[in-house]
């Protein structure tokens, strides 16, 4: 839409944004509170209370990276590492040395767009020593690099690894970029800095990543400038990169994600952890199978004598069976009067647990959709499932109720 005098305004007659009215309604809250505080008048009304912004705003507002279409950032991580100069949109003053660092810094670094134009000419490291993890594997020296990082709003410098390609892209760069140009003043640290993307006495625009790289980098990727969120931003870059961190299988903790991102509070870094659909499908699978586990014992002296006697015992809460094949036992959800079934409270089951060559393993069993039913409390499903199993033979050959005819009678 186009106003009386012609010109455009984005999103006229749509509906305010959550985080535009929040701000909204915090500075009239200011504007009435200092009016008060300064003595220009008295007011009838409580600012805290009377423009207290509404639950429903609060809900629909807070912080969103829009982390960028999965297809669409793999498709950019590739233009960034395959960038030449046909490939430039352009004849741009800037190298094409310093575009492809800038590129490559963008999608694997998850740097904002400030601390990349802020970035020390010395900033990037090899890994010089082998890194040992936890499991005893080990990183060879040489396989990523040390990035430092400068100040920025939410955190103080501090050095993170990334992939070894963005110390080359760097270091080609470096080849090409002026040597005779004076450090400039960084108005955040108040010190003089050889930034590493100067470039004829001068760092880089605030608008290069947006106007320049991205552009430059959807084109050789053959993606849009907009996915299904909207257009791709610097800061969307970095919220794919960190989110892509914490998404994957192995992923990094809440804690060295912070870290990472340069967050002062993990609340802040919680906004870029998306779990994936797959992955949570994957993890309540694995969920799934250890809530059916159940408990064994093994008597390890009946095996080593080769004796006949029972030597596996599986866990039922208040007793023990010592049928092989319980796991695959038709009547195990009624075992009580079974003779493979072992009390807890008994003699026999009490010197069982005592022996020291016991060993206790998991053992996963699968679930029949009777067997699900009961496990989630569905009692009419047992004495359903009980019932079913009265004229089925057991492993002596008796029937559920040709024992109970039998203990009746005892």
């Amino acid at each position: 839409m186009k106003s009386a005098k012609g010109t455009n305004f984005k999103g006229l007659g749509q509906p305010i944004a959550a985080n535009s009215k929040r701000s909204f309604l915090h500075a009239l809250r200011r504007f009435f509170t200092d009016f008060e505080l300064w003595g220009w008048g008295r007011l009838k009304f409580s600012p805290r209370y009377h423009l207290a912004t509404p639950r429903s705003v609060t809900f629909n507002s807070g912080i969103n990276p829009r982390v960028i279409d999965d297809s669409t950032w793999l498709k950019l991580i590739w233009a960034s590492l395959n960038l030449e100069r046909n490939d430039l949109l352009s004849e741009i003053h800037y190298p094409l040395s310093m575009v492809q660092a800038l590129a490559v810094i963008w999608t694997h670094a998850g740097l904002r767009s400030n601390e990349i134009m802020r970035l020390d000419k010395e900033c990037a490291h090899f890994q010089t020593n082998d890194v040992v993890h936890e499991d005893g594997t080990i990183t060879p020296a040489g396989s990523l690099c040390y990035l430092d990082i400068p100040a920025s709003k939410t955190f103080k410098p501090f050095v993170k690894p990334v992939a070894i390609a963005v110390k080359k892209y760097i270091d080609a760069w470096l080849k090409d970029r002026p040597i005779n140009q004076a450090a400039l003043f960084d108005e955040r640290t108040g010190r003089k800095v050889s930034y590493l993307f100067q470039f004829r006495g001068k760092r880089i625009g605030s608008g290069v990543i947006n106007g320049t790289i991205i552009p430059i980098l959807c084109a050789k990727a053959g993606v849009p400038l907009e996915d299904s969120r909207g257009r791709i931003t610097s800061h969307r870059g970095r919220a794919s990169a960190v989110t892509a961190l914490a998404s994957v299988p192995q992923g990094m903790s809440l804690i060295e994600l912070m870290q990472w991102s340069g967050h002062s509070s993990p609340n802040s870094t919680l906004h870029y952890i998306r779990v994936r659909p797959t992955k949570l499908a994957a993890s309540f699978i694995k969920a799934d199978q250890m809530a059916n586990m159940v408990s064994i014992l093994i008597d390890h002296d009946v095996i080593a004598r080769h004796s006949d006697e029972p030597y596996t015992f599986y866990d039922l809460g208040d007793s023990y069976c010592s049928n092989p094949f319980w796991s695959s036992c038709p009547h195990r959800m009624a075992c009580a009067g079974c003779d493979f079934n072992l009390p807890k409270a008994s003699a026999r089951a009490q010197a069982l647990e005592s022996k020291s060559s016991i060993g206790r393993y998991l053992e996963a069993v699968p679930l029949t959709p009777d067997e699900r039913a009961i496990a989630e409390g569905d009692l009419e499903k047992l004495k359903g499932l009980i019932h079913k199993l009265d004229n089925v033979p057991t492993l002596d050959g008796r029937t559920p109720i040709e024992i109970g005819i039998k203990n009746q009678g005892n």
